[in-house]
């Protein structure tokens, strides 16, 4: 039948992952990175891996060689926060241009995990690793954690020049925090900050690394 909203909470590594559970021992890991936002009960939906207060993505099952569906369907959930785990034998988590469109989250990366941009892909030239477009109250934290890209790829074809391939491009975006991620070789800024139109969001603001 349906996971209750315990269950689901406790849910185990997917597929044949170790069967590691993450209830009250990680929230008292996250409490002493920082405070936790304390959000009303959420509605997340049927997903048995999504959960109103924390959702772990390696609780879809982790593709070694493109891991986008996987951490997009997280970011997706609804959740307060969304957990990247450091994978067995540190496996980064490989992917193409992830979006986060959801107002009052924190994502949280392990020490030691790698966001890897994909290799071949970001082709077009506003292609960024991580997006945060028209939302508010956003902090991404990850101390001994990289978002890391391949700019020597980038400079050559079938690259077109452009540099515009941020490591995190925030646009539109309000109340952001940034706290212990180091972003490498990026194809343009490490971290960009820019506005839309008045009617879609206006400036960003409030953005603190």
């Amino acid at each position: 039948g349906a996971l209750s909203r315990t269950q689901r909470y406790h849910r185990p590594f997917a597929g044949d992952l170790p069967n590691v559970e993450f209830g009250l021992d990680l929230l008292r890991q996250h409490q002493a990175n920082g405070p936790l936002q304390q959000p009303q009960m959420r509605d997340v939906g049927d997903d048995p891996c999504c959960h109103p207060l924390l959702t772990n993505a390696s609780c879809w099952r982790f593709n070694a060689t493109d891991s986008t569906e996987v951490l997009q369907a997280a970011l997706n959930c609804g959740s307060a926060e969304v957990l990247i785990p450091l994978m067995p034998g540190h496996a980064p988590w490989i992917v193409t241009p992830l979006l986060i469109a959801s107002n009052d989250l924190t994502l949280t990366l392990q020490p030691g995990v790698v966001l890897l941009a994909k290799k071949g892909s970001f082709t077009g030239k506003g292609d960024s690793l991580l997006s945060i477009v028209n939302v508010s109250n956003v902090t991404i934290r990850g101390t001994g954690a990289t978002l890391q890209m391949r700019k020597m790829d980038y400079l050559a074809p079938p690259y077109r020049k452009g540099e515009w391939r941020m490591g995190i491009n925030m646009i539109g975006a309000r109340n952001i925090h940034i706290v212990g991620v180091t972003v490498n070789q990026s194809g343009g800024d490490g971290l960009y900050i820019g506005g839309t139109s008045a009617k879609a969001g206006g400036l960003a603001n409030s953005v603190n690394v």
